[in-house]
């Protein structure tokens, strides 16, 4: 990550997620620690770091606060690098970035993502993801979890029943997640076992749409779906499906970010074509 940010003698770099204090001492030793800056949530990481780093003859800005927000008292920096995931790149990483600087970061929802390397153009940033894939964990709080928002009407003529048109391990499939997800922003996936075996791959969004694709143990019988809610998650995985199929398979690799101060969108190889899908923004629910 460091090597695709292309840092150069007197950049000055601001990390979110200090973690280990490993990527810290990295900049540190190549840029000198006066130019590093490090962030995260966790004062006990940024207390363990700050000793790891003394040791090793260390001693960059660390900072305890939400990395959301930067650290406006290092700026202009010429880089970013995040080291958590997040599902849209916060304002303050653009405000905060010199013109022609670079935000390296993961943007990504419940049920995909990848690594977004963008350059920023006065209040804008734009790049593409990175052929390599990778991800980190969440960036605190990070998403609600399936279970505390799997309340379901199951009372007759509230749910439906029905064969599914593509099985539920399609979700396994990096490149095809990275679609769905752009299709699905807000659903989160989880997984049961059923009566006699069936495994059950579930799908759920705040607004109390729901979907459980169930699979029968060694193929005994095709996989149903059940689904009830505003939405018909499941009816837009098979239609994401039909997408991807449709446009040959891409990986996420042939997709990009534009965001500016209002607006974030992905954009399918062109950032001026038909395909275009929002982000959320940091005013929006995550």
């Amino acid at each position: 990550m460091l090597e695709t940010l292309d840092i150069h003698d007197g950049h000055r770099v601001l990390e979110i997620g200090t973690g280990s204090g490993y990527n810290a001492a990295l900049l540190s030793h190549r840029l000198g620690a006066e130019n590093a800056t490090s962030i995260d949530i966790d004062p006990a990481l940024v207390t363990a770091a700050r000793c790891r780093l003394a040791e090793a003859g260390y001693a960059p800005t660390l900072h305890v606060g939400d990395g959301r927000d930067g650290y406006p008292p290092g700026a202009p920096y010429d880089r970013v690098v995040a080291t958590c995931s997040l599902p849209y790149i916060p304002p303050a990483w653009i405000t905060q970035t010199r013109d022609g600087g670079l935000v390296l970061t993961n943007i990504a929802g419940p049920l995909s993502g990848a690594m977004l390397l963008a350059t920023v153009t006065g209040d804008s940033v734009q790049g593409r993801f990175l052929s390599r894939w990778a991800g980190f964990m969440w960036a605190r709080p990070g998403f609600v979890r399936a279970r505390d928002i799997t309340a379901r009407d199951t009372a007759e003529g509230q749910y439906e029943t029905r064969g599914s048109k593509v099985s539920a391990q399609v979700l396994e499939d990096h490149a095809f997640a990275f679609v769905a997800q752009l299709h699905l922003r807000d659903a989160l996936p989880y997984w049961a076992q059923g009566d006699g075996g069936a495994a059950i791959t579930g799908l759920v969004t705040p607004d109390g749409s729901w979907a459980e694709v169930h699979t029968p143990p060694a193929a005994e019988a095709p996989p149903h779906v059940e689904q009830g809610g505003p939405q018909r998650l499941w009816d837009i995985v098979e239609d994401a499906h039909t997408f991807w199929e449709d446009h040959g398979r891409p990986d996420w690799s042939s997709f990009g970010v534009i965001a500016g101060p209002e607006r974030q969108r992905v954009w399918l190889r062109c950032d001026d074509g038909e395909h275009v899908w929002e982000l959320p923004t940091a005013g929006s629910s995550d």
